[in-house]
């Protein structure tokens, strides 16, 4: 039975209802394949679409349809290939070598609990002074003490201490042993404030020395095994320290750092068990220690000297030697020599040492230098071993190679995301061309630019698989329910 045929017996059996519907349920694959216009124009090519005019015959009314269809392609990632040429990059060297012109000044003021029960501490303080100066000694540096019970320096008579006092290890040894043991209240941040304004402890003033100079640093180091306890009617806190530093014009970590050997937060109450468990950490001073980017140390280890070493070469930030390299190095390619000896390495963010660091073209060395001292930086301008991509890889797609040899990942080289950087384990021969083949990563699209559908689409298909969907008419776009997967062949049916 032809079409029409087909169609006609379906209106001439308008009243056998039971037989019309059993007609129309059998005969819809029929209709849509015979009936079919093949005299449709060839197909209409808009980049990777298609418009393809489609007649059908509605399986339900027996109607034709004129309709189109809209065919395009998912996404499916762009191949990149970039090559390079590495050119030989000429080395730098800069010495520099230190004069005989003053020392930077630092001033530290040690505040020492003297509670009775301190002895011990003070013992183990006392015979530590050249670990605190360690990276400081070359400095015009001084010492002044005060303790948690009092504003007034200890012993006028010989603080403070410098460079200049006769056999100074030994005095500041003396001078801490001799620190009584008289139980006093463990004040010591509000002593800290009456000292520098020059006020005594119950009034009237402690007449100090003016040893306190104007570009000078302060170096606040507290010793103590209590917290901050009350002077007058409540413990001082951090912010009211911050708040009275700042009207003296004292700002953290600008001119004026704190530090400590005491019961920090980071430690356990086993770890401080010479400290008064039931009080907890002193969270006062551990508020300044952070805030000022100081150092903590355990006022209950064994030996200080691990302690005041951290301390001293956290204080040397202010002292630190600094000039102009005149260019902006590659960071990867600097090597230093202080007096003969190569110090320092950069870190795994290619960017610092633990002796020294590089902020743009200025090159900054972390300890103070000796008289006669002498740096010598090697540097080139361009990193023979790193490579920026012009665009974002997809994981797992890049290819590294030359002519010679394949590279290898994690053997023979590195991909930092971070900085969308191949970092070549050994420096590339100049003159060598190094190929690199890569796939972008996939955006999949979920919505789609569409042709105005004048009764509306009928239905979609990615990969012959029917989608959910929405149209926006007013927009011009489809919009699926779930993104087709990479490189979907697309097909939508409206009229």
């Amino acid at each position: 039975m032809n079409c029409e045929q087909n169609k006609f017996m379906g209106l001439f059996s308008k009243y056998r209802l039971k037989q019309t519907i059993v007609a129309a349920m059998i005969s819809p694959l029929c209709l849509i394949i015979a009936c079919s216009d093949n005299s449709a124009k060839s197909p209409a090519d808009e980049g990777n679409q298609k418009i393809q005019p489609v007649t059908t015959v509605s399986p339900l009314t027996g109607d034709r349809i004129s309709a189109n269809t809209w065919s395009f392609t998912q996404n499916s990632g762009q191949e990149v290939t970039e090559k390079f040429v590495l050119s030989p990059s000429e080395k730098y060297t800069y010495k520099f070598i230190q004069g005989n012109e003053t020392p930077p000044p630092i001033d530290v003021l040690l505040i020492i609990d003297n509670s009775g029960s301190m002895e011990e501490e003070h013992k183990k303080l006392s015979e530590k002074l050249a670990f605190l100066l360690k990276e400081i000694k070359y400095t015009d540096w001084q010492i002044n003490v005060i303790t948690t019970d009092s504003p007034c320096e200890f012993n006028s008579s010989v603080l403070p201490l410098s460079p200049k006092t006769a056999n100074y290890a030994e005095v500041f040894q003396n001078l801490i042993r001799s620190i009584p043991i008289n139980g006093g209240e463990e004040a010591g941040l509000s002593m800290l404030m009456l000292h520098l304004q020059g006020q005594g402890r119950t009034g009237g003033n402690c007449t100090p020395k003016a040893w306190l100079r104007k570009n000078a640093p302060l170096i606040v180091i507290e010793v103590t095994d209590e917290n901050e306890r009350i002077y007058k009617d409540k413990p001082i806190t951090a912010e009211e320290v911050i708040d009275g530093l700042a009207k003296l014009k004292f700002n953290l970590e600008e001119n004026i750092k704190f530090f400590g050997l005491f019961y920090a937060p980071q430690f356990t109450a086993e770890q401080c068990f010479c400290a008064t468990p039931e009080e907890g950490p002193n969270h006062t001073l551990a508020e300044l220690v952070v805030k000022s980017r100081g150092t903590m140390g355990n006022i209950c280890a064994v030996d200080y000297s691990q302690a005041l070493s951290e301390i001293s070469e956290n204080a040397s930030v202010f002292t630190r030697t600094s000039f102009s390299l005149g260019h902006i190095p590659a960071i990867s390619t600097i090597q230093v020599d202080h007096n003969g000896v190569l110090v320092g390495g950069i870190d795994d963010e290619g960017g610092a040492s633990n002796a020294w660091h590089v902020i743009d073209d200025l090159f900054i060395f972390h300890r103070p230098l000796a008289p006669e001292d002498e740096l010598t930086i090697e540097y080139m301008l361009i990193d023979p071993r790193v490579y920026h991509l012009s665009q974002v890889p997809e994981t797992g797609t890049l290819e590294v190679f030359t002519k010679k040899h394949k590279y290898t990942f994690d053997a023979d080289i590195s991909y930092k995301p971070t900085e969308n950087s191949l970092y070549f384990f050994s420096s590339i021969e100049p003159g060598e061309e190094v190929s690199i083949k890569y796939q972008t990563p996939i955006t999949l699209a979920s919505e789609f630019a569409f042709p105005v559908a004048e009764k509306g689409i009928i239905q979609c298909f990615a990969n012959d698989v029917e989608q959910k969907i929405r149209y926006l008419r007013s927009e011009g776009k489809i919009i699926f329910d779930t993104p087709p997967e990479a490189g979907a062949k697309i097909m939508c049916q409206y009229e």
